[in-house]
């Protein structure tokens, strides 16, 4: 997250929890609380102490640290206040492990067994949680916390989380050869040109930034042609293994050499004289010209379709003796830009706008600002006119769908109708993640906020989103390398994928299952049809490659069909089973099955004939597949009495029936029924002599 810059002769100044230019500060101090201590005089404690809480009062956060560390390594006990303002100089620099630490120290710490926690360190410590990937832990401090209630049911959902890496082999990342040691972030494609924030220092004498004893930020530009990626780093190939049917990632931390290093650190005193940093090159770039003379943090630019540059700075107001930030506009040409002016969207001495993005129109302008009404930290606003002639329309916030209790920043309005941000209050994988949604949507407060899937997004911040004209390729920024900004370089390229809708056929009274039954599914999208017959267990299984409409009919003879409509809308069909709403369910025409028209017998007997096992085996087969009711009919000839024959050809069906029940067929399915000889199956009949030959 990006701390914004407040003058350093304010008092009563308001720490803003986020804006451009926060910067990781490591390297210059040791937490002591548990090193040896330090004798000073009463008089030397209060001198640290005093100047701890100046510069703190002052956002000079490094200042701040240097002298608690110090006025804590002295003290005989644990100052509780000094510890927490001490955490919060580090979280302000973005030293997220010391800062975690001491908070640490805070939990178990105090008389009591535990110092209380601020709302404000607990969701601090869920977010230090969720950076380690311990999402259950998070969860937990978030318990209570008024609005954090979906974040938090988040990270307990192990599913969501593992979804959320679902099209990670569909992305490739690169990361960009001109990041440096210091801060880079915020790209944008400006025509031929990479224009990009960064605080590395442009000269040997850069002064030192008093909020975490680094440079100011500044607008860089480097031609297209001359920005170079480390070999795409695929997630798909190198970065993922299979394992139990789950993807596990692992981390990108030793990829590249050098990107974890830790920044040049300042070499200021404890009073916090003018310092310099000293120099980390951008060879291949060079700070866009024509800003020279703005003060403090100049950064996060747009590029209209008329060549207007937008971008965030300070904002100096010597009445209010504060430095808010405000959207700056100038002409852009090439390598410079000209006639810098602020763009009227705000009264510098009560709030700040800042990460503006424009429409090629110029007609919608989308920014960042804490102004009064805001919901969170800082919310996504938006002003509209109706051409570069006219002045900008009021700001309008955008409505709940994207704004939170949290922040909202780094906005992008895409060519293809979406608008990207960033968010530390949503449903994430930690720290700032990258959202979407139709830009037409967020306006009129409906749609649906995409999550983008890792390894777009990661445990840390992720935001400055930007695409190319292929909208398939672009540029984002990580500080998942160690705290440190870089700009990576991403690609789309979405592999083959197979998605099923999955069912069951049964029968409809008794709800057995049925197999063999045909079933047909009709793609409205395609306008085609599939047909496939259920298995042994009555399922049936159809790939998909498409979202939309459905139609799942099951036909079978001497049965009344069923049908249901599928509408497939809610997510892209990637390696995902769709199940039916509902089981289809055949209703049976018919209830009664007579067969053993080919079941032979000897004379006068009705003991089973070996070459009868065969059929009555096909009907324990039918049976056992066919919830159906069946009769077993039996038959004569007409040789001996009438009465005879009938009580014959019962016997006949009775032992069939018989055979059938001794392989586990119920009884109750199956009946007996002599016919005698009143359905001959051959010409004896009377007057026939019917002796074989």
């Amino acid at each position: 997250m990006f701390k914004f810059l407040q003058n350093n002769t304010n008092k009563n100044i308001k720490i803003l929890t986020l804006g451009i230019v926060s910067f990781l500060f490591l390297g210059l101090f040791t937490i002591v609380f548990a090193a040896p201590k330090t004798k000073l005089k009463p008089q030397e404690l209060q001198l640290l102490l005093d100047r701890g809480n100046k510069a703190f009062a002052l956002s000079k956060y490094s200042v701040a640290a240097e002298n608690y560390e110090l006025y804590q390594q002295a003290i005989d006990s644990t100052d509780w206040d000094v510890l927490i303002k001490l955490s919060d100089s580090y979280w302000q620099m973005r030293d997220y492990k010391r800062s975690g630490k001491i908070l640490a120290k805070l939990v178990t710490g105090g008389s009591n067994g535990s110092v209380g926690l601020s709302v404000r360190n607990r969701i601090r410590i869920a977010e230090m949680q969720a950076r380690l990937g311990n999402y259950p832990e998070a969860a937990k401090w978030l318990g209570g916390v008024a609005n954090y209630e979906l974040l938090a049911a988040g990270y307990k959902d192990a599913a969501s989380i593992e979804s959320m890496k679902e099209d990670s082999m569909d992305w490739t990342l690169g990361h960009l050869d001109i990041n440096t040691n210091f801060r880079e972030f915020s790209p944008v494609i400006a025509g031929k040109n990479l224009i990009f924030t960064s605080n590395s220092p442009a000269t040997a004498k850069e002064l030192a930034f008093g909020w975490d004893g680094k440079s100011y930020a500044r607008l860089w530009v480097i031609p297209l042609k001359n920005v170079t990626v480390s070999p795409f780093y695929s997630y798909a190939d190198n970065d993922s293994v299979r394992k139990a049917g789950k993807i596990i990632i692992r981390r990108l931390s030793p990829l590249y050499e050098g990107s974890d290093n830790k920044p040049m650190p300042a070499k200021g005193d404890i009073a916090g004289k003018i310092t310099y940093i000293g120099v980390d090159s951008l060879p291949s770039a060079k700070l866009l010209g024509g800003l020279q003379h703005m003060k403090y943090n100049v950064a996060t630019a747009s590029l209209d379709g008329f060549n207007t540059l937008f971008f965030s700075a300070n904002q100096p107001d010597s009445l209010q003796k504060k430095n808010k930030l405000g959207i700056m506009q100038a002409a852009y040409a090439g390598e410079s830009v000209s006639n810098p002016q602020s763009t009227v969207l705000k009264d510098a001495s009560f709030y700040s706008a800042m990460h503006p993005t424009v429409n090629k129109l110029s007609n919608m302008l989308i920014f960042a600002s804490d102004m009064a009404g805001s919901k969170g930290g800082f919310d996504l606003y938006y002003a509209q006119r109706k051409n570069v002639k006219e002045a900008w329309d009021a700001p309008k916030p955008f409505s709940d769908i994207i704004n939170t209790v949290g922040n909202e920043v780094f906005p992008y309005n895409s060519a293809d109708g979406y608008l990207y941000f960033s968010s530390d209050a949503r449903t994430g994988l930690g720290g700032l993640d990258i959202y979407r949604v139709l830009l037409n949507d967020a306006i009129n407060g409906t749609g649906e906020v995409e999550h983008l899937p890792y390894p777009l997004n990661s445990s840390s911040d992720d935001f400055g989103w930007v695409q190319d004209s292929t909208e398939m390729k672009g540029y984002l920024t990580s500080d998942r390398f160690g705290g440190n900004d870089n700009i990576f370089r991403f690609e789309y390229t979405p592999r083959p994928k197979q998605s099923y809708i999955t069912g069951f056929v049964r029968e409809k009274k008794s709800l057995q299952p049925m197999p063999g039954a045909t079933v047909f599914l009709y793609n409205k999208t395609t306008d085609k049809v599939l047909v496939k017959k259920t298995d042994n267990e009555g399922a049936y299984k159809f790939e998909v490659k498409n979202l939309g409409k459905f139609l799942i009919k099951v036909v079978e003879q001497n049965c009344k069909d069923d049908g249901i409509v599928m509408d497939i809308t809610s997510r892209k069909p990637k390696n995902v089973t769709f199940e039916a709403p509902r089981d289809l369910k055949l209703g049976l025409t018919f209830r009664n099955v007579s067969v053993l028209d080919n079941l032979l017998y000897d004379y006068a007997t009705a003991a089973i004939r070996k070459d009868a096992l065969f059929s009555l085996d096909s009907i324990v087969r039918l049976l056992n597949t066919y919830p159906n009711m069946v009769e077993l009919g039996a038959h004569t000839d007409s040789r001996g009495s009438v009465e005879y024959n009938n009580r014959l050809s019962q016997r006949r069906a009775e032992s069939a029936v018989a055979y059938v029940v001794k392989q586990g067929i119920d009884p109750a399915r199956i009946s007996a029924k002599g016919y005698g000889e009143m359905c001959l199956k051959n010409n004896c009949s009377d007057g026939v002599n019917c002796r074989l030959p």
